[in-house]
Parts: C-alpha cells; sequence; structure tokens
C-alpha cells in the first residue's frame, strides 16, 4: 500500500502532548476555539481585550533548544516582513512558562482556496499570482521560508493568499540556519530535493514548493508517492516528476512548461525568481491588463488634447518621454480619439525587413513581389497616399523600431500634419514636427485614482503618496504597482472603480522593505511590458548587465540605497573605485537600467531590478545593510531597516530612540509609536535589553504628547512585559495614573499621581508634574490655584532643562478656567512660541483659539485655529486636525452664519476616535442644520449628542441636547418641562442657565413665568454686549424669546423672531 505523503507529514507533527490553556495569556488575550495544532505549539482564536478586536494567538509548546531557535526565527521574519500578504505579528510574550505569539486573525482555506471540485487555471491564476508577488518580497527581504506548504497559504474569499508560519524560515537578516548536515527541516510532501538531502535551500527551494501547489491543484495529486518517508525523500531526491501535461491535459501549455521547470531536480534548472516565474506564467495577458484597462487616463487629457490641436494645425508630432512615461498609451489613445473623429488611423508595425512594418495597414506586398526596388517604392508610395486619403494619420509606435524602408518611404510621402511618432530624442525632427515631451507623474494627478475622505483622514493623499514613492510617477509602474495592490488586497475598489485604500493598510507597507528595494520594482527585468520597445531595451539591458558583472553590482548599490544613492555614496559603500562607479553609472544610464532623477539633481534612480544580488550569500547581503548603515547618519529614513536587515540589533535600540524622537519633534506621533514598538519586539527577541528601557522613555513621551487613553493604555501593556529597572516600574506607576485621568479624573487620580515619586530627571519630572495640573483641573479651583503654583515653582529651578513651555502652558489652563480669557490667550501663544515639538505645540494654539472664542475675539480665534488645522494636517495628526476644523466651525456660528451643516465632518468625526470632540461636532453642525430649517437633520444630531454627553457623564451638555432635541421633536409634557427646567436652575452659568431654560420653553406646552424670571435674573449679571453672541446652541437673547413666545409650530428657522426691545432685559 503506498503512503500518502500527506499522511507522512501529519504524523511528523502528531507527537502532541496536551498545554494547560489559560483563560487569558498575559491578561490581555482571552483564549477561544482552537483553530489548528502543529508540532510546535497550538493556535487559538483569542479576543485581544485592549485592542478589542479576535486575534490569533499561537501558545508555542515548551521543547529543546531547536524548539525555541524556531521561535525566535518566526518572530525575525514576521517582524522583518511587514508585508502585504504575510501574517502580520501583532504581540509575543510569555504566559505561565510558555511562550506565545500573537498575529492578525486570517480566515480563509489552505491553497488553492475553497473550491468545488478541481480548479482550472482561469480560477487558479489570480491566486497564483499574487502568492507569487508575496513570496517576491519575502525573497527580497532576504527571507527564504522552507516550509511553504497548502496550510501555510491560506486564501481567503476574495482569493487573496497570506503566507504563514516562518519557524523554519532562513536568511542572515533572521539568523542562522537551523539546518545541519543531514538533518531534514520542513514538510516532506513538499520538500525540494536538496532539502531531502539536508543541503542548504535557497529561494529556488520555495519556487519548487509552489510548482508541488500547483502541480497539486491542477492534476489533483502530488507527483511522488511513498510507502513510508525515507521512500518519499529518495524519489523527491532522485526521480524527475511526471510532466503536468500527461496527468493534466486540460492545463494551459505555457503553464505546465513553468510547472514542470519549477519542479527541476538541479535547483539551477529552475527560474531565477518569484517575478520570473509570475511573468511567464502571466503569459500573453498578464494580471494586471485589466487593471491597464480599468484605470482611468492618468495626468489629465492636456497632451492628448496638445497632439490633436498640433494635427489640426497641420503640423506632424514627434512623442518622447522614458520608459513606462505612457508614450505607447497615448498613442493608442490619440488613434482612437481621431477614428472616432472619422479620420484613418493608419498604425505601422516593428519590422526588420523591408516594408515589414506596412503588414499591419494592408499594403499589397504580394502584388508587388515580381517588381524591382524603385517600381516597388512607387507603388506603396501610391498605396500609402490613397490609404491616408485626405485627412488620413499615420501612427508610428517605436519608430526605431519600424523598418529602414517604411521609414524612409513615410517621411518622403506622407503630408505635414499626418504623422505621429514615438521615438528617442535623438530621432525627432523639430523642423518638421511639433515635439511633445512625457514627464512622469506628479503626486496630485495619482490622487484621483482613490477613494475616501481628503479631510482628517487623508486616504487619497496618503496613498497616492506612498504609489508615487514606489513609482516614480511613471505611468506604466503606476498601472502595475496598482496591479500588484489589487492582488495583494492592500487596494479594492469602490463602486465607482477608484481605489479604496484602509490606513491600517498604509501603515503595513510604510513599515515593510521599504518601496525601493528589490522585489517592489513595478518595472523589472522579468515583468511583461505593454510596449515591444520596453522588452526590446529591457532584454538589451539584461544582456548589458550580465555581461558586465560590474554594472549589475553597481545597479544593485544603487537600488539598495534608495533616496540616498548618489555617486560618491556609491563608490563608498560598495569599495569600488569612483572612477569606474562612475562609468558604470554612465552605461547604466545609456542601457537605460538607471536614471537621473530630474527632482533631486545627483540623485540615481533605477529603472531595473537587478539579478546580482540573487546569487549573494547571506553574510555578503547583511553585510552590504551594514556597510549602507554606517554611512546614514542616525534618524535617517531607511537606516532603522537597514540595521535590522545586517542583524546589528545591538544598534537598533538607539537608532529606534533617534527615529522616534524626530517623529515625535515632527508631530508623527502614530508613525513614532510604530517604530519604537516594532524595535521593543526586535529587542527583546535578540535579548538585548540594554536599549529597552530608552526606547520605553521615548514611547512615553510619545503617549504624553498623544495623551489618548488607547495609546497610554498600550504603553502600559508593553511597560508591563519589560525587564525590571527602578526606572521603569516608575514609569510604569505613572502610565498608570496617566490611564486613570484619561478615564475618569477627579480629585481620586490628583491624590494618585502625588503619591508618585518624584522622577530624578526634569525631563521625566515635567510629565508628572504636567499630569498633576491636568487632575487638578477636576478639583475645585481653589486646589487647582495651588497646584499650578507649585508646579510654576519646580519649573522655574529646571527651566535650563524643560524650557518654559509647559508652566506657560499650566498657567493658561488655569487663566481659562478662572475666565481670565486674554491672560489664557497670552500663556498659551508663549507656550506654543517655546515649545519645540509639534504636538504640544498645536495643543496650544488650539487652547489659545478657544480662550480667543470666549473672550468674543472669533476672528482672531478662527486665524488662529486655521494656522493650526494647517500644521496638524502637515504631520497627518488626526485628532489636532479634528478638533481645529470643528473650532473654525464653531466660529462661523458664533459669528451668526447660516451656513449649511458640514456632513462630511459629520460623517468622519467619529473615526478620530474622541468621543467628545464627536459631541461638540454633532451639536455645531446640528445648529447650522436647525438655521437652515432642517429640522430632522438637527433632531437627529441633536439626540446623538444628547446619548454621547450622557455616556462620558457630561451634565450640562446632555440636559442642553436633550432640552433641544426635544424642541425640535415632539416636545414634553408639562410635568417633563417643569422637570428639566428645576435641574437647570442650580447651574451658576448664566449661560447655559438662559440657553437650558429657552429650549425647555420651546419644547413646552406652557411656559412657567417662573422660569422666565429666572433667566431674566441670569441675564442682568451679563454683560449687555454678551446678550446676542451665540452659544453652543442658541444665544442669550433668543433664549429670553423662547421663554416669552413659548412652543412654536414649527421650530425651523422662523422659530429665530428678531426681539421687540420690551422683551429685553434691562441693562444691568
Amino acid at each position: 500500500m503506498t503512503a500518502d505523503p500527506h499522511h507522512i507529514a501529519d504524523t511528523m507533527a502528531a507527537s502532541q502532548v496536551v498545554m494547560p490553556v489559560p483563560v487569558r495569556a498575559a491578561g490581555r488575550y482571552t483564549l477561544g476555539e482552537v483553530l489548528g495544532r502543529g508540532g510546535s505549539g497550538t493556535v487559538y482564536r483569542a479576543r485581544d481585550e485592549l485592542g478589542l478586536r479576535d486575534v490569533a494567538l499561537k501558545l508555542l509548546r515548551p521543547g529543546p533548544d531547536t524548539s525555541a531557535a524556531r521561535v525566535r526565527r518566526e518572530v525575525a521574519a514576521l517582524r522583518l516582513l511587514r508585508l502585504p500578504g504575510v501574517v502580520a505579528l501583532l504581540d509575543e510574550g510569555e504566559h505561565a512558562g510558555s511562550r506565545f505569539l500573537v498575529m492578525e486573525l486570517v480566515e480563509g482555506a489552505p491553497f488553492p482556496g475553497a473550491f468545488e471540485g478541481q480548479p482550472g487555471w482561469a480560477l487558479l491564476e489570480a491566486t497564483a499570482l499574487a502568492l507569487l508577488d508575496v513570496l517576491q518580497q519575502v525573497h527580497a527581504a532576504g527571507v527564504v521560508h522552507r516550509d511553504l506548504k497548502p496550510s501555510n497559504v491560506l486564501v481567503d474569499r476574495r482569493g487573496l493568499p497570506t503566507l504563514l508560519d516562518f519557524g523554519l524560515s532562513a536568511g542572515e537578516v533572521i539568523g542562522k540556519s537551523l539546518t545541519t548536515a543531514g538533518v531534514v527541516l520542513g514538510t516532506p510532501a513538499y520538500l525540494a530535493p536538496e532539502q531531502a538531502f539536508g543541503r542548504r535551500a535557497d529561494l529556488r527551494a520555495d519556487l519548487y514548493a509552489v510548482g508541488l501547489m500547483l502541480y497539486e491543484a491542477l492534476s489533483g495529486e502530488l507527483p511522488h508517492h511513498g510507502d513510508d518517508l525515507h521512500q518519499l525523500l529518495i524519489q523527491r531526491a532522485t526521480q524527475p516528476v511526471t510532466p503536468l501535461r500527461q496527468v493534466a491535459p486540460g492545463v494551459p501549455p505555457h503553464v505546465a512548461d513553468v510547472v514542470d521547470r519549477l519542479l527541476a531536480l538541479d535547483p539551477a534548472a529552475r527560474p531565477a525568481s518569484a517575478a520570473a516565474v509570475r511573468s511567464a506564467l502571466a503569459g500573453r495577458t498578464p494580471a494586471s491588463e485589466p487593471e491597464r484597462r480599468q484605470l482611468p487616463w492618468l495626468g489629465g487629457d492636456g497632451t492628448l488634447d496638445a497632439c490633436r490641436a498640433q494635427l489640426a494645425a497641420g503640423r506632424s508630432v514627434d512623442v518622447v518621454g522614458g520608459r513606462g512615461f505612457g508614450r505607447s498609451h497615448l498613442l493608442r489613445r490619440l488613434g482612437d480619439a481621431l477614428a472616432e473623429g472619422g479620420r484613418e488611423v493608419l498604425r505601422l508595425r516593428i519590422g526588420q525587413r523591408p516594408f515589414a512594418s506596412l503588414e499591419g495597414i494592408g499594403a499589397p506586398l504580394d502584388a508587388i513581389s515580381q517588381l524591382g526596388l524603385p517600381d516597388a517604392q512607387a507603388a506603396l508610395a501610391a498605396f500609402l497616399g490613397e490609404a491616408l486619403g485626405a485627412d488620413g494619420v499615420v501612427l508610428a509606435d517605436d519608430w526605431e523600431q519600424v523598418d529602414r524602408w517604411t521609414r524612409e518611404l513615410v517621411v518622403a510621402t506622407v503630408r505635414p500634419g499626418a504623422l505621429v511618432r514615438v521615438c528617442s530624442p535623438a530621432a525627432t525632427d523639430p523642423g518638421r514636427a511639433a515635439v511633445i515631451a512625457l514627464a512622469p507623474l506628479s503626486q496630485a494627478d495619482l490622487v484621483p485614482l482613490f477613494a475616501g475622505p481628503r479631510r482628517l483622514l487623508h486616504l487619497p493623499d496618503d496613498a497616492a503618496e506612498e504609489l508615487w514613492a514606489r513609482t516614480g510617477g511613471r505611468p506604466t509602474a503606476v498601472v502595475d504597482e496598482v496591479a500588484r495592490w489589487l492582488r495583494l488586497g492592500i487596494a479594492a475598489r469602490d463602486d465607482e472603480g477608484r481605489l479604496r485604500v484602509e490606513r491600517e493598510a498604509l501603515a503595513r507597507l510604510r513599515l515593510a522593505v521599504p518601496a525601493w528595494l528589490p522585489g517592489t520594482f513595478a518595472i523589472s527585468t522579468a515583468s511583461t511590458q505593454s510596449s515591444p520597445s520596453s522588452v526590446a531595451v529591457g532584454a538589451v539591458a539584461a544582456e548589458a548587465l550580465r555581461g558586465n558583472p560590474h554594472l549589475d553590482e553597481v545597479l544593485v548599490w544603487i537600488t539598495l540605497l534608495g533616496p540616498h544613492a548618489q555617486r560618491p555614496l556609491v563608490a563608498d559603500v560598495c569599495a569600488l573605485p569612483p572612477w569606474l562607479v562612475e562609468a558604470c553609472v554612465a552605461d547604466l544610464v545609456d542601457i537605460g537600467a538607471v536614471r537621473e532623477d530630474p527632482a533631486r539633481p545627483g540623485h540615481l534612480e533605477p529603472l531595473l531590478g537587478p539579478d546580482a544580488m540573487r546569487p549573494w550569500t547571506e553574510e555578503r547581503r547583511a553585510a552590504a545593510h551594514r556597510a549602507i548603515a554606517a554611512h546614514l547618519p542616525p534618524g535617517e529614513r531607511g537606516r532603522f531597516y537597514h540595521l535590522v536587515a545586517s542583524g546589528a540589533y545591538e544598534a537598533v535600540g538607539a537608532e529606534a530612540v533617534v527615529l522616534v524622537e524626530h517623529l515625535t519633534l515632527a508631530g508623527q506621533l502614530e508613525e513614532a509609536f510604530a517604530v519604537g514598538r516594532e524595535a521593543l519586539l526586535i529587542l527583546r527577541q535578540v535579548e538585548v535589553t540594554a536599549a529597552e528601557e530608552q526606547v520605553l522613555v521615548a514611547l512615553t513621551h510619545v503617549a504624553q504628547s498623544d495623551s489618548r487613553l488607547e495609546v497610554l493604555e498600550r504603553l502600559a501593556y508593553e511597560l508591563a512585559r519589560a525587564a525590571r529597572t527602578p526606572l521603569l516600574d516608575q514609569l510604569q506607576a505613572f502610565v498608570q495614573a496617566s490611564c486613570e485621568v484619561a478615564r475618569s479624573g477627579g480629585e481620586g487620580t490628583l491624590r494618585m499621581i502625588e503619591a508618585l515619586p518624584e522622577f530624578a530627571r526634569p525631563a521625566l519630572e515635567v510629565w508628572r508634574q504636567s499630569l498633576r495640573v491636568r487632575a487638578a483641573r477636576s478639583a475645585p479651583l481653589a486646589r487647582e490655584e495651588a497646584v499650578v503654583a507649585e508646579a510654576c515653582a519646580w519649573a522655574a529651578g529646571h527651566a535650563d532643562a524643560i524650557g518654559t513651555a509647559p508652566c506657560h502652558g499650566w498657567l493658561g489652563r488655569l487663566r481659562f478656567r478662572q475666565e481670565r480669557y486674554l491672560e489664557a490667550v497670552d500663556s498659551h501663544a508663549r507656550a506654543a512660541a517655546a515649545d519645540r515639538f509639534v504636538a504640544p505645540r498645536l495643543s496650544a494654539m488650539l487652547n489659545a483659539a478657544s480662550a480667543l472664542v470666549e473672550a468674543r475675539a472669533i476672528e482672531r480665534a478662527s486665524a488662529v485655529a486655521e494656522e493650526a488645522r494647517e500644521l496638524a494636517a502637515q504631520c497627518r495628526h488626526t485628532y489636532f486636525e479634528a478638533r481645529a476644523t470643528w473650532l473654525l466651525r464653531s466660529c462661523a456660528y458664533r459669528m451668526c452664519r447660516d451656513d449649511a451643516p458640514d456632513l462630511e465632518l459629520v460623517a468622519l468625526i467619529d473615526a478620530v476616535g474622541v468621543p467628545y470632540l464627536s459631541m461638540l461636532v454633532w451639536i455645531t453642525e446640528g445648529g447650522f442644520a436647525w438655521r437652515r430649517g432642517d429640522v430632522p437633520r438637527a433632531h437627529a444630531l441633536a439626540e446623538q449628542a444628547a446619548t454621547r454627553a450622557r455616556t462620558l457623564g457630561l451634565r450640562w451638555p446632555a440636559l442642553s441636547c436633550e432640552a433641544w432635541a426635544a424642541a425640535l421633536g415632539d416636545g414634553y409634557d408639562q410635568g417633563e418641562a417643569a422637570a428639566m427646567a428645576t435641574r437647570f436652575a442650580e447651574c451658576t452659568d448664566a449661560g447655559i442657565l438662559i440657553q437650558g431654560l429657552g429650549l425647555v420653553a420651546l419644547a413646552a406646552p406652557a411656559v412657567d413665568p417662573a422660569w422666565r424670571g429666572l433667566a431674566t435674573a441670569a441675564a442682568r449679571d451679563m454683560p449687555a454686549d454678551q446678550h446676542d453672541a451665540r452659544l453652543d446652541i442658541i444665544s442669550p437673547s433668543e433664549g429670553l424669546a423662547f421663554l416669552h413666545l413659548g412652543r412654536q409650530k414649527t421650530p425651523g428657522a422662523a422659530a429665530f423672531p428678531t426681539l421687540d426691545a420690551s422683551l429685553r432685559p434691562p441693562a444691568p
């Protein structure tokens, strides 16, 4: 009986020991159902109680040193491979003596996915190509998986694959290989022959496994069988596979050929890369071609219109531009537009034989076969003239590839204004034709591709920025990269055909292998191009690279350096003589492999993916990354990645601290926290804990600048997992107190903070003092005044270390509470001017704007809020931008502008994640809606705001919005109205009292004269110039009017009467 290779694989992993299952791991992850078991542990569906999402938690079985090494490798690989299509590592730690890994929960079926019956290539193609895209990026990062099999490739309902289980992965960037001579690692059914012999495996072993999976998916069986494990491995290592078409005749020939080559016994006979396999499988109709057709014409119609205008004016056109700039696409669109306008369009072909380029337009080549050359030329000239008629046009894509005889005939025969050529700059004829040069697309040109809000979240702009960074704006590269994003699930199309990219997907792209590294090119020597000349140029370049190893090596270094690629630095890192580097760069430019970046003089941009890196050893790759990191200054873009990829973990902590500080200084807090947390995962994995403390101090600075509860809770979790030191113990207690202040505040939290010991470093103690002041805002005013005085006295003694900004900020908040608004404005302005960090500066600016609103300096407030909004948008600080946007709307409302409600802001605001701010927006936009007569919308927003205010425990906003919603809705009965009026009577703020009683009157069947008396008395205590000033909902004058007029039948715009002088309260 022949053994099932799958059964053999399962048997190897079946020696399972029952492990104790904790109800909750690390106090954070509540375990649920078992998703799978294997040799290294058990995978559970778990609930992340902090992140509030489902995750996959892998609880690892205690084992020998090799098991621990496997865990380290898996963590290292997942940490490095922050790539779409690779399962994301979210956390790792230890619980009750067992290690665990937390990963994103991937819903899907093992490769090839959930199919009924045997899938054909048509169903399998998109998933297979997407898998190869992912694998190319994994290999580009220097990682070989070495255990690819269907269960390690989950395919979701959209056909998108995700790679799992990197426990056997190899690569210098993640540590030395676990393989020892003669030891077989991996799942036998999917091992490459070299793995069966226990030999070292490179990326071609992964490609062999892909071949096996494709063979099995298309034929229904694996190519090798054996009675036992030993026999299976012998067959795998010695017997060629049966050609796929013999067992599955329906498979397309080109696909079967690729699969057969993937399964070659000799690794050297297999394709060289995943990109090469993908290109070969795509054949003549690559998966990106449908996307090429679906994408709108990028950059607008200006160039197309210019071509048409020149032709209409009787001038021919020469189109020039770099590879991938869309020359051929422009020519196709121009031809289609001319044909639709009724003009005859003749398209020349590429050819080598005389007049071969005329075959595509029906030239009578057979009829002239017996003529001499002059007669043949005359006959073809006559044919061409007749075919063109009075207004025909000849289009020649790749003019230099048109045969010489056709070129001469066309130039001699075609009249001016009837020829459009795509050619090189050297082939243009400015005296005869208008030269139209195509340039790369700008980032702004790419924004219309994307759906989603540009306000606050900035998703279209940020997606366009990332797309431009990966393509340089070359249209062909853009098309291919968009197709890759769609295949990998980074983007999806909305109903209008635009691309939708979520913030999380963008963050993963930016933390992944940098865009400029090998494997991320949209144009490469292996890619399928849409233009025949592109193929020709790529082939010429590839041949030149193969014939000159120095060229290929310099191209590798230019590629690795990315945005830092300049000739002197290339020479420094690759240790070649400068003259040789200069010569190689000139040659690379000549063959189209590199170009000078026109936007940045002196910078080099690779246009072709290098082949030279493939045979580099792991040690050489690591050395290359080390050399680049050594030449980049701390905090420079890409240096962190190069240090990680080189294995220089002892330097990762220091680099992370510098990078986090740079990002925090610029106000990019989300990215700063992500970098710091990434560094912690690395440092803990490689047990370099000396720098852990400094990274956590840097992250505490980020969290204090951000101050959102979710960020503080994430920091508290990281501190709880850290190796214990006195400073970290103190930080942990401080962050726990910060969480309590963010949750509730109150005098209890003030006492908690004051019980904390002082930090020895002033740069840390200022955080404790700031938290003290913040907690004191919930205490009686006298207590806050005392706390601020003490904090400012401390700050005065440490001004050299902390500056003056904190004290100004504390005083500004206090002056606001004391209703000394202009003094608050001055203090906050001083704080903003003195703080070099963007986030505190933004906070101070917005606090100043709020104080200006209360001081009735609305126009000044609006100007400050607009300045803050622009700065927040630049650094992508969503909360501050949203707060500034609301302040601008509030200023407009208080200036008595009756704008339409900002429905886009209403729809977006909850995504900011600050419930209090959402409530303020709903109140303001509800006010605008009411005054525009849109009572149903105003009523809905008032109810939303009331519910949110109750949830937040905000008494007066909740009561005001409840009364407002009642006034806009069914109203109160008299008892309900009386009860609400009694509550408002307890308010000591005259404006809120009048506003609340006015809204109650608008909702009540009848107005109690006592309510009117209370409001009139309160109005006497207000300055007369404040009576007409709108508050959050209505002005005091409007409140008094409602108390005199009572409930209106239609509480819309007509409910705002002009007060008669007799109804106004007497001046105090």
